[in-house]
């Protein structure tokens, strides 16, 4: 991810130099005024010291000698910073702040002062010039007024080059302050845009360890899609369930809960973290996600009540549905604790169950489509495609491990009698009550199929002979204790005549084995049927034999008979 930086000439340095152009354009517009503010505001400071002075003279009664007006013009001179003079009404000069006392005298004549004329007629008068006794360049205000009953005016004058002075004195602490904001808006600027950058490559961290996090976390579930599509059975899928899915939501503890056969109960068929709490088997009565067809969520500030399989279990609990094609297939829980919040993962626990749904829907689907295809609809035994293909696996593997192979091939006696005296319907109900007896009557592991029509086939896998004398009397026995009700009639006296071929003594291919059966199984028939017989070894075979036991049974010729 590309990381943008704030720049510093962006953010800060435009607007210094903007912030310099302002106050350039406002010191030049400032300097063309600050001489007359300044002039004005010291004209109005020496009018009030001459103001003062006339007062002070006017609220004397009696007379005012030399001593006492030299004090007093001392004194406003100190206040308002400036020379005073005072000039009677023919120009002498009375007394002068910037002369030694009693020097007045050696001054010009100044009625023809302009200021001094001006305040004579109109009691103000203003002017500047060079002074004839300063040199300096001076700025003149006077005001008429009375001392001891005579008219006089009251003179105040400062140089012009104070005013410059303390113009300048002003620049230089607005140039002080605008150099000091500048300096300060640079560092506060700089400062910003460090804190900023700071700021945003923290938040391009975190967003690329997000990024990073999400990236892996899509990459595992596009894992587990794949792995779940590529199981050929519940068990398989299961076992990826409790691999994988622990390393999508970690800090989790979880039971992935699937329907039974009758659909009456959900067991746990899978879990990962701790040890399960919950309850392993539950109705769906039990689960509030299961009532409501819902996600529902209890823990954490949640409105809500645990579902009974759950109680008593602390932490965040979260139940999840599994729902395919419209389907309700088990439902998915969630245990959260260590402070992690469900919140972070709830999308990711989504679509993990809807992988789940689909992935357990695609399995059923397909085991249905197999049993479709591998088994017989009426008998729910294995059709006879599945017996060749299962037959000639095992007898190569049985030829490298030197095993023994039994092949029951079975007829059921006089089964047109019964379509013919009952009809197919009661043919039907015969054959399936005796593919599920076969199917009673054999071992787990022994692979029972219809041959066709009435003919039934059962592959005893790594069994001896006397074992398969076992199995087909206890076939034929359970034959004739069948008992059906058809139409309120009794269907009994029923029997099954049985043909056993052995690999690898009487054949080393299915369909030699299926053929060698079928000819004891005609044997059996014409011999008065509803028994069993085992094809007779040759020398050879009793020759090869590597128990003593097996040669003496191997040479009997075994048969079953009902008495």
């Amino acid at each position: 991810m590309n990381r943008k930086q704030y720049s510093y000439l962006n953010l800060v340095g435009l607007p210094l130099v903007l912030l310099f152009i302002i106050l350039g354009i406002s010191g030049y517009f400032l300097n063309q005024n600050i001489t007359e503010i300044l002039t004005r505001w010291h004209r109005e400071k020496m009018i009030l010291s001459i103001e003062g002075i006339g007062e002070v003279f006017d609220h004397h009664s009696r007379y005012i000698d030399k001593n006492k007006v030299r004090s007093i013009i001392e004194h406003f001179t100190h206040i308002s910073e400036s020379r005073i003079t005072l000039i009677s009404e023919t120009g002498e000069v009375i007394d002068d702040s910037s002369i030694p006392f009693n020097s007045a005298h050696e001054l010009k004549n100044h009625a023809n002062r302009p200021e001094i004329i001006e305040a004579l007629k109109g009691r103000f008068g203003f002017h500047s010039r060079v002074s004839s006794v300063t040199k300096q360049e001076m700025s003149y205000v006077a005001i008429s007024s009375l001392l001891n009953a005579k008219t006089i005016v009251i003179r105040a004058a400062k140089p012009t080059k104070v005013i410059i002075h303390e113009k300048q004195k002003l620049f230089g602490f607005v140039i002080i302050i605008v150099v000091i904001t500048l300096i300060g808006a640079g560092i506060m600027g700089f400062s910003i845009i460090k804190y900023l950058n700071k700021q945003v490559n923290l938040e391009y961290e975190y967003l690329e360890d997000k990024i990073t996090a999400r990236t892996k976390q899509i990459n595992r579930l596009q894992e587990l899609g794949t792995m779940l599509s590529a199981c050929n059975s519940r068990e398989e899928s299961l076992e990826v369930v409790e691999n994988l899915v622990p390393k999508l939501i970690p800090k989790m503890s979880g039971a992935l809960a699937l329907f039974n056969a009758s659909r009456d109960l959900l067991e746990v068929k899978a879990e990962w973290g701790e040890a399960w709490q919950g309850q392993k088997v539950y109705s769906a009565n039990e689960c509030w996600s299961l009532r409501t067809g819902r996600e529902y969520q209890t823990g954490h500030d949640t409105f809500g009540i645990p579902c009974k399989h759950l109680e008593g279990i602390e932490g965040q609990l979260f139940c999840l549905p599994l729902i395919a094609h419209g389907d309700t297939l088990g439902a998915l829980h969630i245990i959260i604790k260590n402070g992690v919040l469900l919140d972070e993962y709830s999308d990711l626990i989504f679509a993990i169950g809807e992988q789940l749904g689909l992935a357990i829907a695609n399995i059923n689907l397909r085991r249905s489509l197999r049993e479709q295809a591998t088994k017989d609809a009426l008998t729910g035994l294995y059709n006879r495609r599945y017996l060749m293909d299962v037959l000639s696996n095992e007898v190569s593997r049985s030829e490298r491990h030197r095993k023994v192979i039994g092949v029951l091939m079975m007829d059921l006696d006089h089964f047109k009698r019964f379509n013919d005296t009952y009809g197919h319907d009661c043919g039907d109900l015969v054959l399936s009550k005796l593919g599920s007896t076969i199917k009673r009557c054999c071992r787990d592991h022994d692979i029972c199929c219809r041959y066709g029509g009435e003919e039934f086939t059962v592959i005893l896998m790594e069994s001896t002979l006397d074992n398969m004398g076992v199995i087909a009397e206890r076939i034929c026995s359970a034959v004739r204790a069948i008992e059906i009700i058809y139409n309120n009639q009794s269907i009994s006296d029923l029997s099954i005549s049985i043909g056993i071929s052995v690999f690898p003594f009487h054949g080393s291919t299915p369909e030699e084995l299926l053929k060698e059966a079928d000819k004891v199984l005609y044997q059996v028939k014409k011999e008065g049927r509803d028994g069993y017989k085992i094809k007779e070894f040759s020398s050879e075979d009793t020759e090869d034999s590597e128990d003593s036991n097996d040669l003496e049974s191997k040479k009997t010729h075994k048969t079953s008979k009902k008495v």
